[in-house]
């Protein structure tokens, strides 16, 4: 998939790519200072912390059109706590989660761990979590994930209820893979003990909303059984 095309690119093409790439999905449509914002959060950065940037993750902003409300993101909310309270308190650590798409990535973060991981249903997360877990290349400290809270781009979010639903699956499949993957996080050598921590109440909030669908159909199914028992 996406993982595997990105190194078969990097294989064919070693001596003509560049030092940093762009990752978009297909319906992501990029705005005209896409490379003013990346490149203007990288270069102004001291040359200390810009040289341990692996990646830097915006985020994905969706508008949907629709005749009451116009331009929107109906399922924006689904996000909020994500996109405005844990990746800016990861990426504060130096963990930002790395979301697959609307993110610059440094190509010698990917070199040093050999290219992207494949075989999940979430590579890129994988990926962005093991590039932080190594150490930059000849040197005694590790990659560092940042996020920046600004949209580079806008894609059109899912319309439907069942396309939600196989969207959010195939996420949470991801999030569980990746949580084993990593040696469920405590275990997971090259970070640190809150890098750790943040990677879990990532995980957890993936869980804790599984448990919440679960007791609203359960709560549902039991209202629609007793009115039909007592109808």
């Amino acid at each position: 998939y996406k993982g595997g095309n990105i190194n078969n690119f990097f294989e064919v093409y070693k001596e003509q790519a560049g030092e940093f790439f762009i990752i978009l999905d297909a319906d992501m449509q990029p705005f005209p200072d896409m490379m003013d914002i990346f490149m203007g959060h990288y270069f102004g950065l001291p040359e200390a912390e810009r040289e341990r940037v692996a990646f830097i993750q915006t985020p994905q902003w969706y508008r949907n059109f629709n005749k009451s409300h116009g331009w929107t993101d109906f399922f924006f909310i689904s996000e909020f706590f994500f996109y405005r309270i844990l990746q800016p308190a990861c990426s504060y650590r130096g963990c930002a989660i790395y979301c697959g798409c609307c993110g610059l990535w440094n190509r010698r973060a990917i070199d040093s761990i050999g290219g992207f991981t494949e075989g999940f249903a979430t590579e890129d997360s994988v990926t962005g979590c093991k590039v932080i877990r190594n150490k930059v290349p000849g040197q005694d400290y590790n990659w560092r994930g940042k996020y920046v809270a600004q949209p580079v781009a806008v894609g059109v979010s899912p319309d439907t209820l069942p396309a939600l639903m196989a969207q959010r699956l195939r996420w949470y499949h991801g999030m569980m893979q990746m949580f084993a993957y990593h040696n469920f996080y405590i275990f997971a050598k090259g970070l640190t003990p809150v890098q750790k921590l943040m990677y879990w109440v990532s995980c957890a909030g993936w869980i804790v909303n599984l448990i919440n669908y679960l007791a609203t159909l359960t709560g549902t199914l039991l209202s629609l059984g007793s009115i039909a028992w007592f109808a």
